[in-house]
C-alpha cells in the first residue's frame, strides 16, 4: 500500500524541478544604491503596468505600458509572462569634453519577457540608476512594422510643478525655454492622423 504522504511530497518536489519561472506579483528593481525602484506587474487583463518611487517615496504611481501598432492593433494588454531576467552594468568611459573627464554607467537591468495571445512579443527593459529610472521597449523578431503610437503612461500622485520644453513647432532642434507648468495643465498629445 502506498503512503499517501510519500506520494504529496513526491509530487511537490517533481513540480518543484520543472523548468517553469516562479514570478511574483510585483517584479521589483532596485538601483544600486537603492535610491530609485520600479516595479513591474500584469493587472487583470494582462495590462502591463509600472510604479516609480525615489527614496521610499512614490514619484510615478501605477501606468500604463504598451505600443500601438496601426493596423496591427494594441500591444499593452492581454499579455502574459515568458519570464524575466535580471543583470548589472558598471562602466567607466572618458569624456572629450565637459566639466568631468569620466563618466559612470552604472545600473540594475530588468528584461521583461511578454507575449500576447497572438504570439506577439514584448520585451520591457527597465534600468534603475542611482538618480533615475529608464524605459526601453524591444519587439523581438517583429520583422518590419510601423509603430503609430507610444502608450506610456506617467501618472504622477500629486500636481508636481514641471518644467516643459517650449518647442514652438515641430521639427526644431529641441532647444528652446523651458516654461513653468503644473503637472495637471499638460495635455495628452494627441496623434494626427495622416
Amino acid at each position: 500500500m502506498r503512503n499517501p504522504f510519500r506520494t504529496a511530497v513526491a509530487a511537490v518536489c517533481v513540480s518543484l524541478l520543472l523548468p517553469f519561472p516562479v514570478m511574483a506579483d510585483v517584479l521589483q528593481l532596485q538601483s544600486p544604491n537603492a535610491r530609485a525602484q520600479i516595479e513591474f506587474e500584469l493587472q487583470d487583463g494582462g495590462t502591463a503596468r509600472y510604479r516609480v518611487r525615489y527614496r521610499d517615496q512614490l514619484v510615478i504611481d501605477s501606468s500604463a505600458l504598451g505600443l500601438d501598432l496601426g493596423n496591427a492593433g494594441k500591444l499593452g494588454q492581454g499579455l502574459h509572462l515568458l519570464g524575466s531576467e535580471r543583470s548589472e552594468h558598471d562602466q567607466r568611459y572618458p569624456l572629450p569634453v565637459g566639466k568631468r573627464r569620466e563618466a559612470h554607467d552604472h545600473y540594475r537591468q530588468l528584461r521583461v519577457r511578454l507575449a500576447d495571445a497572438d504570439g506577439r512579443k514584448l520585451d520591457v527593459l527597465m534600468r534603475a540608476y542611482d538618480d533615475g529610472i529608464a524605459l526601453r521597449y524591444v519587439l523581438p523578431d517583429a520583422g518590419q512594422l510601423r509603430i503609430r503610437n507610444e502608450l506610456t503612461e506617467f501618472a504622477f500622485p500629486r500636481d508636481y510643478p514641471c518644467w516643459a520644453l517650449n518647442l514652438g513647432r515641430f521639427g526644431t532642434s529641441h532647444e528652446g525655454e523651458y516654461d513653468p507648468i503644473a503637472a495637471s495643465r499638460i495635455r495628452p498629445h494627441h496623434l494626427l492622423e495622416l
